[in-house]
């Protein structure tokens, strides 16, 4: 059956165009989904406008409902991550952790966080007497979710508006349309009330049409930085609130003294976990002249260790990406970056235009020309420069018009500290691939959102 999402409590049924899509996996035909014309929405969204959730009154109730969809997807993580690998690629070897079990963390936390925060606040006013500050819900709130990891940040979206007492639409992408399908199920289990979670699957149209739509006060969008800017504008026209979480070109930058055996595994998820299909991926790495040779060879191998098929199969590191004409644009943009002076370090295998599975490749460079070095290819794919000095390291990695993540690899931790601040982007990881942490603030510079 096809599926279209759930909105107001109920399973939506509209008429429109049925898409089928393949698995990149094996071939094999994913659930389909049905394209309704965006305004048969229009009348159900504007009922959503009567409820009001109360920022703290309800607290109590909507984190006992989120931390019950935490456990419902623990205990169904299995099938989740199956579901996911078959949509976008994800190795199952990693598929579980990254893509449900990280939900799961992530809910719990941020449940714990909020039965801290200060709704209410009583300051004494700097001009004699009392204020007080009420945090209200802003109102009902968009999360549209990429392709890439769905569940999770579908739960980041869902469950931050919750608790600050919004509503909230998700709009997930197509590609997603059999974890979505059960993720939805979930969520009408979740004892609230009707209308305060909904899902509506589609695509660009659909996102652009909601966008637009006055009942939303908050958009929250993560995607590309042209799709964001595209968001930004329209929410500006209609002084919607917005946060966006876009695109990046993060550098790993090893420093001199960095134990690389010590690192590699860590090392390796921060540049090719997910297929590289990672925002916030470590596609620049930056070694310092003086362990050059040692260095290149070391992730040259590293590179080439990497097991490319099936992601289903337990050894398997980089699987297909989403789609045969996203692994295009990537041949195509490394292609290019050969012609204008990248050299290709390791990944040599050919590959055809039909297939969605890009080999691992490693480039260097010697200037900041080529493309690979300069654009976001969302794939397994990476781009290695010689330093001289650590300066140099730094200002290499802040020349990128994003800048939403980094990390700094080394045997001293308050050495790579310093590096560390010297860095213009939104976090900096220090010998992990953790860019992120439940209780920090995420977001980036510049393009990075």
């Amino acid at each position: 059956m096809a599926f279209i999402g759930h909105l107001l409590g109920e399973q939506l049924d509209f008429p429109g165009e049925d898409h089928q899509r393949q698995s990149t996996v094996d071939d094999s035909s994913l659930r389909p989904w049905t394209e309704a014309a965006p305004d048969v929405f229009d009348p159900l969204l504007g009922q959503l406008k009567t409820l009001n959730l109360r920022a703290e009154a309800d607290l109590t109730a909507r984190s006992a409902a989120l931390l019950q969809l935490a456990t419902d997807l623990e205990r169904d993580a299995a099938l989740l991550a199956r579901l996911i690998t078959m949509e976008n690629g994800c190795p199952n070897a990693q598929s579980e952790a990254l893509q449900v079990q990280s939900a799961v963390a992530l809910i719990r936390s941020l449940v714990d966080q909020a039965s801290e925060f200060a709704f209410t606040e009583v300051r004494s006013g700097a001009r004699g007497g009392k204020v007080r500050i009420d945090r209200l819900p802003i109102g009902i709130a968009l999360g549209i979710v990429p392709c890439n990891v769905p569940i999770f940040l579908a739960c980041l979206k869902l469950a931050t508006a919750l608790l600050a007492g919004c509503p909230v639409v998700l709009k997930p992408s197509p590609e997603n349309v059999d974890s979505m399908a059960c993720f939805s199920r979930y969520l009408a289990r979740m004892d609230l009330p009707a209308g305060a979670v909904n899902l509506i699957l589609g695509g660009r149209i659909l996102g652009d049409h909601l966008v637009r739509n006055d009942v939303f006060r908050k958009v929250s969008f993560t995607g590309s930085s042209a799709s964001g800017l595209a968001v930004a504008q329209l929410c500006a026209q209609r002084f919607a609130r917005v946060t966006l979480e876009l695109g990046g070109k993060s550098s790993a930058i090893l420093l001199d003294d960095v134990d690389f055996t010590e690192v590699k595994d860590q090392l390796w998820l921060a540049m090719l976990q997910n297929n590289g299909q990672v925002c916030g991926a470590q596609s620049r790495v930056l070694i310092p002249k003086s362990r050059a040779p040692e260095l290149r060879a070391a992730l040259r191998e590293m590179f080439e260790e990497t097991v490319v098929g099936d992601p289903r199969l337990p050894e398997t590191g980089v699987g297909p990406v989403v789609t045969a004409a996203a692994a295009n644009r990537i041949r195509n943009t490394c292609t290019e970056s050969a012609s204008q002076g990248a050299v290709l370090v390791s990944g040599t295998r050919e590959e055809s235009d039909e297939s969605a599975t890009v080999s691992p490749r490693l480039y260097e460079v010697e200037d900041s020309v080529a493309d690979v070095w300069n654009e976001e290819l969302f794939g397994p794919v990476a781009c290695l420069r010689v330093y001289d000095t650590e300066e140099e390291a730094a200002g290499w990695a802040n020349q990128s018009r994003y800048g939403l993540s980094g990390s700094v690899w080394s045997s001293n931790t308050d050495r790579a500290l310093r590096v560390a601040q010297q860095l213009k982007t939104g976090t900096v990881a220090v010998n992990s691939k953790k860019i992120l942490d439940f209780v920090a603030p995420f977001g980036g510079w510049g393009q990075g959102g």
